[in-house]
């Protein structure tokens, strides 16, 4: 019989939950079979993050179809977003994770599997201090919305001292390093370069990066202006 692990124990902690105690005990035997791979310092580190992860999906209260457990889509996206929950050990980035499951489990947020694997990898991509980089050009942009008689590159200029000052002071950025961070960060699709209007870094949010927003914890956010 295999040992009783505190992933084990966990299912009888959501007794109340029975979307999360359900997807416990589906990742139980899972995560069994880790344990024989990984060493006991390891299995630790490893068992918090699950338990995290398990832990925002129960604050978020969400209603699970019976069918939805058996479906083989619904497990492969339920691995892999596992997995990455796992292999990360940040809490802010585990519960978006499970946030962006939960998105799932509720319906009608992706049109299919494939979609969803495109939001987690843009999720495993980005970092916590990419999504505040993000996130403050988003409350840069809100308060210099664009103006009938200018372009976007004028748009961008109105704000520019301010927000690269803002990742200086605010998120620690060294300001010879800022341009090669949101270089990067066309990688994801969240943020598009305005090359016709101006030259260097200076870009402007996707509709990419609105839609992954909404599937992300707000409480691991910094909101930075």
């Amino acid at each position: 019989m295999p040992p009783i692990t505190p992933i084990r124990k966990l299912a009888e902690q959501y007794n109340d939950k029975p979307v999360v105690k359900a997807l416990v005990q589906l990742i139980t035997p899972y995560v069994d079979a880790l344990n024989t791979l990984l060493m006991t310092h390891l299995q630790s580190f490893r068992d918090k993050r699950i338990i995290t992860f398990f832990d925002e999906l129960a604050t978020l209260d969400i209603e699970l179809n019976p069918e939805l457990l058996v479906s083989e889509e619904f497990l492969h996206c339920c691995f892999a977003t596992l997995k990455a929950a796992i292999n990360t050990y940040q809490k802010e980035r585990i519960r978006n994770y499970a946030n962006l499951l939960a998105a799932y489990i509720i319906g009608g947020n992706f049109n299919d599997v494939d979609e969803f694997e495109e939001y987690l990898k843009i999720l495993e991509e980005l970092s916590l201090k990419e999504i505040n980089i993000l996130n403050t050009l988003e409350a840069h942009e809100a308060k210099h919305p664009l103006k009938e008689d200018e372009n976007e590159g004028q748009r961008v200029n109105r704000f520019w001292a301010s927000f690269t000052e803002t990742l200086v002071n605010e998120l620690e950025i060294p300001k010879e390093e800022i341009d090669a961070r949101l270089m990067r960060l066309t990688r994801t699709g969240c943020y598009d370069l305005l090359r016709t209007y101006v030259v260097g870094s200076k870009g402007k949010l996707t509709p990419t990066y609105f839609r992954l927003k909404q599937f992300l914890d707000a409480d691991a956010l910094e909101v930075v202006f």
